[in-house]
């Protein structure tokens, strides 16, 4: 199906909407954050940002949207230039109950890349989350990904970031 890219690349933006309601809106947090990221032999080390949305959907869960964009340098640029990624995707995070100076959030995502051929992007992520205020945290998050389509590959990004939580 020629279209399955376009559609996969809405389907992120749907969930969401989905997901969250006029209600939650005080206690969303927005997220920013650094990301480096491996994609292929043939690359360097991807360096990048992403920017999220999360919502609160239960005191257990909660429901990310995530823009990222990174850059990838080629280890033979006489044969191959350097690329890009563009993407998104919207995840579920579990918060399991720690009892430690941090809070984790893990959980499946699913989502849309554009890196040379279109992607379904599927995964997962896990963060631990510090909080430093009462409005800022940081986080240091792990998002291993399987890209499915033509020439389908495995991508692995590391980060570090801040939320801002604005119901506080």
């Amino acid at each position: 199906m020629k279209n399955a890219p376009y559609l996969a690349a809405l389907l992120p933006f749907l969930c969401f909407a989905a997901a969250g309601s006029p209600a939650m809106a005080h206690s969303m947090t927005l997220d920013a954050g650094l990301r480096a990221s491996i994609y292929d032999d043939n690359y360097n080390l991807g360096t990048g940002g992403e920017l999220g949305l999360l919502v609160p959907a239960s005191p257990a869960w909660d429901f990310g949207l995530h823009l990222n964009a990174s850059h990838y340098a080629s280890k033979l640029p006489e044969t191959i230039g350097s690329t890009n990624e563009y993407g998104g995707y919207v995840t579920a995070y579990y918060k399991p109950s720690i009892d430690q100076f941090f809070s984790m959030r893990m959980g499946p995502h699913l989502g849309y890349a554009k890196i040379e051929n279109d992607f379904i992007d599927v995964g997962g992520d896990i963060m631990a989350v510090l909080k430093t205020t009462e409005a800022l945290d940081i986080y240091v998050a792990f998002i291993p990904s399987f890209m499915i389509g033509k020439a389908g590959q495995t991508l692995v990004r590391i980060g570090i970031g801040l939320e801002y939580n604005l119901g506080k």
